[in-house]
């Protein structure tokens, strides 16, 4: 199968240049009983959700159990993604998982299907400072072939603090990195991360307007693919003023 044209190529524009903001449900991953991807249940959600004004997804994350996904059913998950979203709106695919290895395979199936960018969670169970988590960064994103690169900030379940200071540090090491998922009620942190060019998006979406307040660019949550109207609203006042 060829590869899929990401939004950037289709536009014929950079990474960069994409509108990485909003409503970004981080949605479900439906499965079957017999552990494939349930493909016509997870193409009526992003669809559901399409239609009610979602700018973007957030794809195997947490909610969506990236990290115990097989390869296969991540592939499947990012060519699901990549064919039914086609430009309506932007996908960011989770390739997180326990080795470096697995998580940079993860990279390349999000570019060969055409997801626009990637998100990975800092390596986990076995840990090894900051240099661990740039040198397992780097890895995967040389592996994207130059995909705009979001951290995943989850602390509470990988036991590593993505900090302003490590950031800074990853930054300069990993040029395709463009910003961050920080799920943290530190909204000063929020503040820090836009200070530094990021786009952060928020991880909390019971609070959208002070992470917004604090120079947020949107939120991932899981209820925004329950009730994506409501937030597609919000964004909508809080763009016009």
């Amino acid at each position: 199968m060829a590869t899929i044209a990401t939004a950037a190529e289709r536009s014929n524009i950079s990474g960069n240049s994409l509108e990485f903001k909003g409503v970004f449900p981080a949605n479900p991953t439906p499965v079957k009983s017999d552990g494939r991807i349930n493909e016509k249940a997870l193409e009526k959600i992003i669809q559901d959700n399409l239609a009610h004004g979602v700018d973007g997804f957030w794809i195997a994350g947490s909610t969506g159990e990236g990290p115990v996904m097989s390869e296969v059913q991540r592939e499947t998950t990012a060519r699901i993604a990549g064919e039914t979203i086609s430009g309506r709106g932007l996908s960011i695919m989770h390739v997180g998982a326990i080795s470096s290895e697995s998580a940079a395979k993860g990279a390349r199936a999000a570019r060969k299907y055409g997801c626009d960018a990637i998100c990975c969670v800092p390596p986990f169970f076995f840990r090894g400072g900051d240099q661990m988590t740039i040198d397992h960064y780097k890895r995967v994103a040389d592996a994207s072939d130059g995909l705009p690169f979001f951290v995943y900030n989850l602390p509470q379940l990988t036991q590593v603090e993505i900090t302003p200071d490590l950031m800074e540090k990853i930054v300069d090491a990993v040029p395709n990195v463009v910003g961050l998922k920080h799920p943290a009620m530190n909204f000063g942190d929020i503040r820090l991360f836009a200070d530094m060019g990021l786009k952060c998006f928020s991880g909390n979406g019971t609070l959208p307007l002070p992470a917004l307040t604090m120079g947020a660019v949107g939120t991932v949550d899981a209820p925004l693919s329950l009730a994506p109207w409501h937030y597609a609203e919000l964004y909508d006042v809080w763009g016009t003023g």
